[in-house]
């Protein structure tokens, strides 16, 4: 399958569905999720084929679920963003946003960390204390509030243009550069078409409160710190951030691109 042909096969099922949205992706196998919104209620099905069915489901669904305001899908825009040879997405509204990518599913393997300074945390710690940290910059924010500060050394973005990053999210929005934290002090979080701000393009399911960084880049210090195999590392007590850095899968999906880090625990 090609980018045209997931186009046209998720306007082929919104044809049929009528009010929503249609995701298509491709990546070996097909999987074409669709979602209806009847009177304010909205319905998700998922299908490998059978569109008839899974428009029938959506709608049905729909029709059953609790009543409550859905977010006004987004409005149009068009765009293709190719990322190289790998999967496809595309994705349709009834507002008219038609928009579609290819993407690579294979990300750099990092080479192996070493035995190092005993203070130092390597990359794939700091990535693990990353995915753990990050749905206080989507969701968590939205339910619990604004975050606590961290130390100075860390500087946090979330970038849709590292890694595996979709150019537009479950709901269609284009997917915008925001930075989380800035020498320590919070700055803004992501949000979806659900939050009570206006969507960053960091909705991970459609109609539904659930914004979340997916792409995160912890900016650079001025030293040079060295690989290290630490497992573990608690982001309050960071004081030094490396220069070089290393793009690295994150529980959960996506992906950070960190440093090592040197850490004074108490």
């Amino acid at each position: 399958m090609n980018i045209a042909e997931a186009r046209a096969l998720a306007d082929e099922a919104l044809d049929r569905l009528g009010d929503g949205h249609v995701t298509v992706r491709w990546d070996g196998a097909l999987t074409i999720v669709v979602v209806a919104v009847v009177d304010g209620r909205a319905g998700r099905a998922e299908t490998d084929g059978d569109l008839d069915r899974a428009v029938k489901a959506a709608w049905l669904k729909a029709r059953q679920a609790r009543a409550w305001p859905a977010p006004a899908l987004p409005q149009a825009h068009a765009g293709t963003a190719h990322l190289g040879e790998g999967a496809i997405e595309a994705y349709a509204n009834s507002r008219g946003l038609r928009t579609a990518q290819e993407f690579t599913p294979a990300m750099p393997v990092p080479e192996q960390t070493l035995d190092g300074d005993a203070d130092v945390a390597g990359p794939y710690a700091v990535a693990t204390a990353l995915s753990a940290l990050r749905a206080a910059y989507g969701v968590g924010l939205a339910l619990a509030g604004k975050p606590p500060p961290l130390p100075q050394a860390i500087s946090l973005v979330d970038d849709s243009t590292v890694g595996l990053a979709r150019a537009y999210d479950a709901e269609g929005v284009p997917r915008q550069r925001v930075t989380l934290v800035r020498d320590g002090v919070f700055v803004d979080g992501v949000h979806d078409s659900s939050s009570a701000h206006p969507s960053t393009g960091h909705a991970t399911r459609a109609l539904t409160l659930s914004p979340r960084a997916d792409n995160l880049v912890m900016a650079a210090g001025k030293a040079d710190l060295g690989p290290a195999g630490r497992p573990a590392v608690n982001l309050d007590y960071v004081v030094e951030v490396g220069r070089d850095r290393t793009l690295v899968p994150m529980r959960g999906g996506g992906c950070a691109l960190v440093p090592a880090v040197r850490v004074r625990n108490p």
